[in-house]
């Protein structure tokens, strides 16, 4: 199990969940409610954009979880 851990815009934590190593990260965060995207799952609106905690934006629907990660809400 990995952690993936999610902040406001201003970095303060708004929720954590444990999710098996593998899942997208879309689906992690859509078992918190942070993220929805419309076009399910393939980069097709771009609602499911997250920043890592290095600053990179990335489409949640494109990335795998191998480890403990943290997002920042792009809106």
């Amino acid at each position: 199990m990995v952690k993936v851990t999610c902040l406001d815009r201003h970095g303060n934590e708004m929720s954590s969940v444990e999710v098996p190593r593998g899942v997208t990260l879309l689906n992690a965060l859509q078992r918190v409610g942070f993220v929805l995207g419309t076009c399910g799952g393939y980069a097709g609106c771009g609602g499911c954009a997250v920043e890592l905690a290095d600053g990179r934006m990335v489409l949640s629907c494109f990335v795998r979880v191998e480890e403990d990660v943290t997002v920042r809400k792009r809106r």
